[in-house]
């Protein structure tokens, strides 16, 4: 411990809740190893769902995850800050950590280039700290002047800071949840219970043909258990 893994049935288990992508990258992607990534990325083209965060190689990392909605297409990327497991040097497999910023910056202009929104989802933080690190803070508004629409938190188990930060370019504005928290554990702690979703409604402007976030919401979730935790 900590060493994860999960039984295939969650994999159709949210797909039949409505996921269209899945974000793979975070510091337990590699705790089963190679095999493990491989088996991964299997089970969701078996499922045909694209997945970010974790990439079958260069070429793989720069073929963009866009999804078409209603004329808007939305480019999805996935970062890193940690693995638990040092990612074998041989591994086909790779994932983006955000201390390279000129990856992070190269993929996230090359998403802006190929859609009209840059969904980044970052996995990032300090467990169980509802406090943003410096980091954090500094990275979102590169992200978001690099060309970041949106930005969807994970790692730290709690909810952390909502902002909506402005791109110096154009004067976008874009939402960033630093952590969004858990939307479904097995942790027992009060504020692991608490999660959230963000929606956030993207506008095409036809005069212009430009699209930018109109609003969000925030609903915030809240893990029940019945019974024993350790047996729900």
């Amino acid at each position: 411990w900590p060493c994860f893994n999960a039984p295939i049935e969650d994999a159709d288990a949210l797909k039949a809740a409505g996921f269209d992508v899945i974000n793979q990258g975070n510091n337990h992607t590699f705790d089963k190893g190679v095999k493990g990534v491989e088996a991964t990325l299997k089970c969701w083209s078996d499922r045909g769902l694209p997945v970010t965060g974790v990439y079958a190689g260069d070429s793989d990392m720069h073929t963009m995850r866009i999804i078409e909605k209603n004329g808007i297409k939305v480019a999805f990327l996935g970062f890193v800050e940690l693995s638990n497991s040092k990612v074998p040097d041989n591994s086909p497999y790779q994932m983006v950590f955000i201390q390279d910023k000129d990856k992070v910056q190269e993929l996230i202009k090359e998403a802006r280039a190929a859609s009209d929104v840059v969904v980044v989802s970052v996995h990032w933080g300090t467990e169980d700290q509802e406090t943003i690190t410096p980091r954090q803070r500094e990275m979102a508004q590169e992200m978001v002047d690099w060309g970041a629409d949106i930005i969807f938190g994970t790692h730290p188990h709690v909810l952390q800071e909502l902002s909506v930060l402005r791109r110096e370019s154009d004067g976008a504005l874009c939402p960033v949840a630093y952590s969004l928290g858990n939307f479904i554990s097995a942790q027992h702690k009060k504020p692991q219970l608490i999660g959230g979703m963000l929606t956030v409604k993207a506008v095409r402007n036809n005069k212009n043909n430009t699209v930018k976030m109109d609003s969000m919401c925030f609903t915030p979730t809240v893990t029940h258990f019945v019974g024993d935790r350790a047996n729900s």
